[in-house]
């Protein structure tokens, strides 16, 4: 009977240890009036971060950790934070390819100080928030890859200070705003395979910094803006796979840093420029599947850095200039 009493003993011991442990690893529930008071960040950013959680099925994300699980927002998933004397504040916002599903709060613009935010490639619903464009800090802005719909806001004009962009492999519609060429701090401007229509907005020659402009695989219409020859940097053009019509306006031939030129799979017309020979830095030149006329220029052969020429699928004449047999770096 002794003996029956000990054992239980222990086991009652037993049981209290382990359901003790368990009570202490219960996490707590963020208080974001407690996480203000500490300075660490302030209540609004707080309340942020838990309506971006509660929106885009948190619990469903690929992981969470820290998140609404205690007070300490700086050491959660994804979340990197900044400090002043003032206190701390979130600076860069990184959850790619972590299953958020569900739209964007607009409270997403509570960051004010926030240099990065890539939410690219989740399952993200909805339109893009117009209060993205408070974020004035921000210098890189990824939502590629998700399944966002609507318009472009055009209070993204209003991020002066942002390098990149990319808002590809969504299903954005209407129009590439006007006021993104207010961005003239932009090296990358990614738009592609959405149905954006409309015309490329000429506005986008103050973008003299761009190095890479893609805009392939939409429903973009009408000619190709000459004043895309202004942005003297562009190292690769990528306007392939829309309903461009026109000739190649003559002012690209001042785009003398230029790598990479598609073209293809529009309806562009005309002759093949002559001029396409001076652009010696190209290495990628594909004109394919348009309805361009006439022969193919001799001088094509003056591109000695070019890797692939495709012409295919046009209405060309005559045969091939036999100079481009000194293209030696073409692949097959």
């Amino acid at each position: 009977m002794i003996q029956s009493r000990h054992i239980l003993t222990i086991i009652l011991m037993l049981f209290l240890v382990t359901t003790g442990s368990n009570v202490l690893a219960v996490s707590t529930p963020t208080d974001c009036d407690f996480v203000n008071s500490e300075r660490i960040i302030p209540i609004a950013q707080c309340k942020a971060l838990l309506e971006l959680y509660n929106s885009t099925n948190g619990e469903g994300w690929n992981d969470y950790t820290g998140w609404n699980q205690n007070n300490d927002p700086c050491g959660w998933k994804g979340v990197t934070c900044g400090s002043t004397p003032d206190g701390g504040y979130v600076a860069e916002l990184n959850l790619y390819n972590n299953s958020l599903n569900g739209p964007l709060p607009s409270s997403i613009g509570a960051f004010s100080k926030l240099t990065s935010l890539d939410l690219g490639w989740n399952s993200i619903t909805g339109n893009i928030p117009s209060t993205l464009g408070n974020l004035s800090s921000l210098t890189e802005l990824s939502l590629s890859g998700n399944n966002l719909t609507g318009s472009i806001p055009t209070e993204l004009g209003n991020l002066a200070n942002l390098l990149i962009l990319d808002l590809s492999y969504n299903g954005l519609t209407g129009g590439i705003p006007n006021g993104l060429g207010q961005l003239t701090n932009l090296i990358e401007l990614v738009l592609v395979y959405n149905p954006l229509g409309g015309t490329i907005p000429k506005e986008l020659q103050q973008l003299t910094k761009l190095t890479r402009l893609y805009l392939y695989n939409n429903q973009l219409e009408g000619s190709i803006p000459p004043e895309i020859g202004n942005m003297a940097n562009l190292q690769e053009l990528y306007l392939e796979t829309n309903k461009l019509t026109g000739p190649i306006p003559p002012e690209l031939q001042k785009l003398t840093n230029l790598t990479d030129l598609f073209l293809n799979g529009n309806q562009l017309s005309g002759l093949i420029p002559d001029w396409l020979g001076t652009l010696s830095q190209l290495t990628w030149l594909s004109l394919a599947d348009n309805l361009f006329g006439g022969t193919i220029p001799p001088n094509l052969a003056d591109l000695t850095n070019l890797t692939n020429l495709h012409l295919y699928n046009n209405n060309l004449t005559g045969g091939i200039p036999a100079r481009l047999g000194d293209l030696t770096n073409l692949k097959p």
